[in-house]
């Protein structure tokens, strides 16, 4: 009996993401025989899973899973307009693990086929390494690689005569018209939340200031704030979790060892930090809407 055949396409927030989900539905309606469309979005926790058998946090691990399967909601709901996808059944899924080996697991038969958006840009490829070339390398089944939107060409710059004032400010009201405030990718958000919590922590350490108390506290809900400043609002849990990680390890506990001081005192410096983010995150929103 053959089987039925199924497009297994990754959701990763890459800007390649959509155009991999819509040629994957479409690959599935040209076969025909009821083949169907497997979304699937991998994730990990911050440090991956050597860092987090290390210093175990639960409420950290399901605050990451929340936001990946919000991430996948959000592409899908993108993706198809609220409009479904035209009769082909898509099937989304949420999967703990590396992208490119939740992938090549999912997509494990000779009649599946593979779809993924390309590897981006140069930061994305030197976190996550190049998944659709692990990918292509080691798939049972055959592998399609979409490339992103298109650039503005480097060649069609040269030449060009820099815009007048009113040109710029045009081009300003109509990008706020026309499109949603945006901020920084989620995922790059939460890679500089990392960062931003070890900066501070470095600094509050050679201030003498890395203990419990308020000022270690207002210091890394500062960070949460300004980052805040540049992400979207759904970075906002992440970069308040990896403040209060840092705070944790560091500020209260030492020695990078995160302790539990209790459900009141822990929820509302984690409650502290991700309102902080949040705040940043709407104001910042607010004002590049109103630009």
């Amino acid at each position: 009996m053959a089987q039925r055949m199924r497009v297994v396409v990754g959701v990763s927030g890459s800007p390649a993401g959509p155009a991999a989900l819509h040629r994957a539905v479409a690959e599935a309606r040209r076969a025909g025989g009821g083949a169907e469309v497997l979304a699937l979005h991998a994730w990990e926790p911050p440090g991956g899973a050597p860092g987090y058998l290390r210093s175990p946090c639960p409420p950290l691990l399901s605050a990451v899973r929340a936001a990946a399967e919000q991430r996948l909601d959000e592409a899908l709901a993108a993706a198809s307009g609220g409009a479904g996808f035209d009769g082909v059944p898509v099937t989304a899924r949420c999967v703990r693990g590396a992208p490119a080996a939740a992938l090549l697991a999912a997509a494990d038969r000779g009649a599946d086929l593979l779809g993924l958006g390309a590897a981006g840009s140069w930061w994305r490829r030197g976190l996550r390494g190049s998944v659709p070339a692990r990918c292509v390398r080691a798939a049972r089944c055959p592998v399609l690689v979409l490339p992103g939107p298109p650039a503005a060409g480097r060649a069609g710059r040269a030449g060009r005569r820099r815009p007048g004032r009113g040109a710029v400010r045009a081009g300003r009201a109509r990008m706020s018209a026309g499109s949603p405030a945006r901020g920084l990718p989620v995922d790059l958000s939460a890679a500089l939340a990392l960062l931003t919590g070890a900066g501070t922590a470095a600094a509050l350490g050679l201030l003498g200031e890395l203990r419990p108390g308020w000022f270690a506290l207002t210091a890394f809900a500062a960070g949460c704030a300004a980052l805040g400043g540049r992400s979207r609002p759904a970075a906002a849990p992440l970069i308040g979790l990896a403040a209060w990680l840092f705070h944790n390890g560091f500020a209260e506990h030492r020695h990078a060892e995160l302790g539990w001081s209790g459900p009141a005192a822990e929820t509302g410096r984690l409650a502290l930090l991700i309102a902080a983010a949040l705040l940043g995150t709407l104001g910042a929103t607010a004002a590049r809407r109103a630009r």
